[in-house]
């Protein structure tokens, strides 16, 4: 397993790992942290769960400036920080 970033605390591995004590998804895609991807996104996802680790804007507030809809079953926007100190969006399969 790889680290994102070493204050991050997210983990990722090609493989699915047998006993992780975590939570695991599959990553669906990774983003820039970019206005014209804040304004696509929300057509392309119209319900989504936002969450942020070490990244520059709390969750709550991209969840807003996104006007995102939770859903049962929704993706995960994971909102996070990755070396070498590179903020990014990771969409990952719901549940």
């Amino acid at each position: 397993m790889e680290q994102l970033h070493p204050n991050t605390h997210l983990y990722y591995s090609a493989e699915p790992v047998p006993d992780f004590p975590g939570e695991g998804r599959r990553i669906l895609e990774v983003l820039p942290f970019a206005s014209s991807v804040l304004k696509q996104l929300p057509r392309r996802y119209s319900h989504m769960q936002v969450a942020a680790r070490n990244f520059p804007m709390a969750a709550n507030v991209l969840s807003r400036k996104l006007r995102a809809k939770e859903g049962l079953g929704a993706p995960r926007l994971m909102a996070a920080t990755v070396v070498p100190d590179t903020p990014v969006l990771i969409m990952l399969e719901g549940r």
